[in-house]
């Protein structure tokens, strides 16, 4: 079973993420340049000058156009042709907004590269290397570099006797977008690594849960994963199951181990199925018994009732698995459960070293008492009266169940009220 998607995936999903967040800068950034033209020329706005209407149809349009291609990307997984195009928005946008600065310049206008807002030319080059992909970060530098060249021609063109630089500062912002574009690429590589590592440290830590999962439940595992494990416990409430295969230990005498393990992992697969649906976590396997618990590491308040339904779903589930071993040939199986509800102490037991995640306390021991006391009655199932009476005022759903003699366990001197199934 695949543990994780491949790492193209990854650096597919982390793309339309990053192109998720670099819309909402987007969309930020055009609305404060459009609060910057309400405040500082409000009026002029009001009285329709053109400039100012255009740059705030653009930044409508942009808004728009950002909007649109970021639906795309996530609708094709971060497609480098649409965050290609995203880049190239930007550029438009720049160019777009700026252009009205140049054709309809200020008295104090001195030329497009001594403007105050140049140094939004090598970072929009920088910008499109956060996109993971080399030629998404040379698409955009060679985007800035264009538009810049377009508004400088513009300028020369225009603006010929307002200009005060010549070749020097020409030369000093061309090398500064051109290295803008050459981090791009190396940010495109860097952050590319970085989703990689992340990558590779997540399919780590998955593939460390799955296999402590399959020795531990999912539950425990999940906890061991993510919190500090230390030696001790906590008093909890909770409901023990507890089953045991009769006649299994006896029939593995005549058979070889190959064919008993295969018989008992089948049996085992089929009864965990039912534990984890009814909310149950498996403590552990003895042998052929199965201890499960309901109750932790997360209480929901109706242990007692899932674990009694729980017990009729493994005698429902044991009987639709002798079907399948009667079809093949093979002897049916029988097991014996016990359940019962009370106070444990469940946490890490064991050394530093070694530590298991169990329960302890005198409900297993009566529990597995129960269990083994269903051979003694003749009865498969036999529920403690504290388990029914817990689950009757939780309001759980209940299977029929009817009252036994009360039984004498093992060890025991006062007699434990039963119940099994109708």
């Amino acid at each position: 079973m695949s543990i994780a998607p491949p790492r193209e995936d990854f650096y597919a999903r982390a793309s339309v993420e990053i192109e998720g967040v670099v819309h909402r800068i987007r969309v930020a950034l055009l609305c404060l340049v459009q609060l910057r033209l309400l405040v500082f020329f409000g009026g002029r706005f009001l009285e329709g000058e053109q400039k100012h209407l255009l740059t705030s149809g653009v930044i409508g349009l942009g808004v728009l156009a950002s909007a649109v291609i970021v639906r795309q990307v996530r609708r094709s997984r971060g497609a480098e042709g649409w965050t290609m195009a995203s880049v190239a928005l930007d550029a438009s946008l720049a160019f777009l907004i700026v252009l009205p600065s140049v054709a309809w310049p200020r008295p104090e206008y001195r030329g497009l590269l001594l403007a105050p807002d140049f140094s939004i030319w090598p970072l929009l080059a920088l910008g499109s290397g956060l996109r993971l992909s080399a030629r998404v970060g040379l698409v955009g530098g060679a985007a800035a570099l264009g538009a810049l060249a377009g508004l400088s021609t513009l300028d020369s063109v225009w603006n010929a006797s307002r200009i005060a630089y010549g070749a020097p500062e020409m030369a000093i912002a061309l090398v500064f977008v051109v290295s803008g574009s050459a981090l791009a690429i190396g940010v495109s590589g860097w952050v590319r690594g970085l989703v990689g590592r992340g990558t590779i440290e997540a399919v780590a830590a998955e593939r460390a849960r799955q296999r402590l999962g399959a020795y531990v439940s999912t539950e425990v595992a999940e906890l061991a994963m993510t919190e500090e494990t230390v030696l001790g416990g906590s008093a909890r409430e909770v409901a023990i199951v507890f089953s045991d295969l009769r006649g299994f230990t006896l029939a593995g005498e005549r058979a070889t181990p190959d064919a008993l393990l295969a018989e008992l992992n089948a049996y085992l697969e089929v009864m965990v199925g039912v534990i984890h649906q009814h909310g149950g976590v498996v403590d552990k396997y003895m042998g052929d018994a199965i201890l499960a618990v309901f109750g932790i590491p997360e209480r929901r308040g109706d242990e007692a009732g899932r674990a009694i339904r729980a017990a009729v779903g493994m005698m429902e589930a044991l009987e639709a698995h002798n079907g399948v071993r009667a079809a093949r040939g093979t002897a049916p199986l029988a097991h014996g459960i016990g359940v019962h509800f009370g106070r444990v102490v469940a946490g890490h037991v064991g050394t530093p070293e070694r530590l298991q995640y169990t329960v302890i306390g005198d409900v297993v021991n009566v529990a597995s008492r129960l269990q083994t006391t269903t051979k003694e009655v003749g009865a498969p199932v036999l529920i403690s009266d504290a388990a029914v009476q817990k689950a009757t005022a939780d309001g759980s759903a209940m299977p029929p169940l009817r009252a036994l003699e009360p039984v004498t366990l093992r060890g025991r001197s006062v007699a434990l009220a039963v119940h099994t199934l109708r």
